[in-house]
């Protein structure tokens, strides 16, 4: 959902001249239609690997197309020098239950393990029918640059049996997508420094998984 927002933010941010301008961490950048169009199809089809591979739970495909996705953003505009959070201060900011749930495993990251430099945790809380999964990547400077696109786009989208909402709340940006009936729910929230706190849930309804994640210390990621 995170990188759908970003690609639709891309193409809703052109001008009448066919250009989107960003200020990113590096500086301001102008791209054309053309080269838009080009990021765009590189964050679709690194969207569809990551979908394929979270269904068949390969981790490390997972990682790979954020990789890939991070690389294409990157390649379109300058990133910062910011260095990302260590993954031992990942593994720490992981809480040991969510939403009621106890922990059962997680996995940490560093160095090169997006491809690009950067680090992730994931963590998966309960079993059966009633579990949660919490994801946090960072890029270091190239995350700035996915936060300042994925603020060019908000809106809603609504079905007879699934809502989907993107927002700002301050400088965060917020995506959430969950089933009407309670059973599926997911809540990705780009900080202000880009880092991306991401949570699926099944068997807990969308307004359950934020009271969670309401309670996690999301400023500390953000902190320098």
């Amino acid at each position: 959902i995170g990188l759908g927002a970003v690609s639709n933010g891309l193409g809703r941010g052109l001008d009448s001249g066919g250009t989107v301008t960003i200020e990113t961490p590096g500086g301001a950048v102008t791209r054309s239609q053309g080269e838009i169009d080009t990021l765009n199809r590189r964050l679709e089809e690194a969207a569809r690997r990551m979908e394929q591979a979270h269904r068949s739970g390969d981790g490390a495909g997972v990682a790979s197309g954020i990789g890939d996705a991070l690389k294409a953003v990157t390649a379109a505009a300058p990133a910062g020098d910011r260095k990302p959070v260590p993954s031992r201060s990942l593994k720490d900011w992981l809480p040991s239950t969510l939403a009621g749930l106890e922990r059962t495993d997680f996995e940490v990251n560093d160095g090169q393990a997006l491809g690009i430099g950067g680090s992730m945790a994931r963590a998966r809380y309960g079993s059966g029918a009633h579990t949660v999964e919490l994801e946090i990547v960072d890029a270091g400077g190239a995350a700035g640059v996915l936060a300042l696109v994925a603020g060019l786009v908000q809106g809603e989208r609504e079905t007879a049996t699934e809502t989907e909402r993107s927002y700002p709340v301050g400088k965060r940006k917020i995506f959430e997508k969950q089933r009407k009936d309670g059973s599926y729910s997911e809540r990705t929230t780009i900080l202000a420094n880009g880092v991306m706190v991401r949570a699926e849930a099944r068997g807990l309804g969308g307004d359950a998984l934020q009271a969670a994640l309401e309670k996690l210390d999301l400023a500390r990621l953000e902190r320098p």
